[in-house]
């Protein structure tokens, strides 16, 4: 199956709009609850994926997880504490209370014993054709039968393959069995435009398109969200195709050569956003340090003081998504 899209919101509906017909799923009892399970493996694929901020107010989506968890991985991190701070309830998928085994970034980064980023950067400027460029983050000796088979947390997204065509850098991520409201539409699709950006960046060519397949594409059916969501589509409300993504994104990387490094300050500080050092990535300074910072006041029971933070968020998309993710919660209280 097959579901072509601009930018997250399109797919978002897109995806949900398949399970609004009984067709398309199946329907079984997991370790989790009942699950809604679409038939047939499924790609979706993400024309403009640098629009990754999803607005949909019924899914409510925490923009600032999402973006630190992001930055945290393209870093190579595996620590728990750090995302502790923006959702409390990563400790659940923590098998020793220290880390986290699945840790995407730091399989990237470190976890066989090497960069992978920085070698399928090397071998596409050498070669712009290579097809061998395949980024592992699931490993048969450290997760096949992990913990017999009671580990918390082993990796859905197994492998990445990059590709060169026409100067674009396109990116396929596998998947062996996603979320689709909390996974693959929700931290994902964040998690990988943000690395596919990365690498389109340091390899010096333009960004392609985003595909991402999943195995086993469900819905766990006693989600409020999920409940909420359906009665929309079943009563034919499309105000959703009306969308419009409210900006061009800032760029990531604004300059190669310190990204690493000024990324590396802000991830170590991502509990604070108080940088211990100078940062002139633009996308770093102007959006990640202040979507850290309003966390942060958030955090403390400074509401007002994170909603004027968030308004100085340079790009558009994180700065709607802040401030609303905000003003829900100031209007619940």
């Amino acid at each position: 199956m097959n579901i072509n899209s601009d930018n997250v919101n399109d797919a978002f509906y897109k995806v949900l709009d398949l399970f609004g017909d009984k067709i398309n799923y199946r329907e079984y009892e997991s370790r989790n609850g009942k699950v809604l399970e679409l038939k047939e493996p499924t790609t979706i694929s993400y024309k403009n994926p640098q629009k990754r901020v999803l607005f949909d107010s019924v899914r409510d989506c925490n923009p600032f997880f999402h973006l630190a968890e992001s930055l945290w991985m393209l870093a190579g991190r595996a620590d728990l504490k750090s995302m502790e701070h923006f959702v409390p309830r990563m400790r659940n998928y923590s098998d020793d209370g220290i880390s986290l085994w699945g840790a995407y970034g730091y399989r990237w980064r470190w976890a066989f014993g090497y960069d992978q980023l920085a070698l399928i950067i090397k071998m596409l400027k050498r070669n712009p054709a290579d097809r061998r460029c395949v980024l592992q983050m699931w490993s048969t000796k450290k997760d096949l039968n992990h913990l017999k088979g009671q580990g918390k947390d082993v990796p859905c997204n197994t492998q990445i393959y990059f590709k060169i065509r026409d100067e674009e850098l396109s990116m396929t991520v596998t998947n062996r069995s996603n979320d689709a409201l909390w996974g693959a539409l929700g931290a994902n699709m964040v998690h990988f435009s943000i690395l596919h950006e990365y690498m389109a960046s340091m390899i010096g060519c333009k960004l392609g398109v985003y595909y991402h397949f999943t195995d086993n594409l469900h819905i766990y059916k006693d989600y409020e969200i999920w409940q909420k969501r359906v009665s929309k589509i079943y009563n034919n409300d499309l105000a959703w195709k009306k969308f419009t993504y409210p900006c061009e994104p800032v760029p990531l990387v604004t300059d190669v050569k310190t990204f690493d490094k000024e990324l590396k300050l802000v991830v170590d500080d991502i509990e604070t956003g108080n940088i211990d050092g100078v940062i002139h990535n633009t996308f770093l300074k102007f959006v990640a340090i202040p979507v850290l910072q309003s966390w942060c006041e958030y955090k403390k029971g400074n509401i007002d003081k994170a909603l004027d933070i968030s308004e100085t968020i340079l790009s558009k998309d994180w700065k709607v998504a802040c401030l609303s993710y905000l003003e829900r919660r100031h209007n619940y209280e």
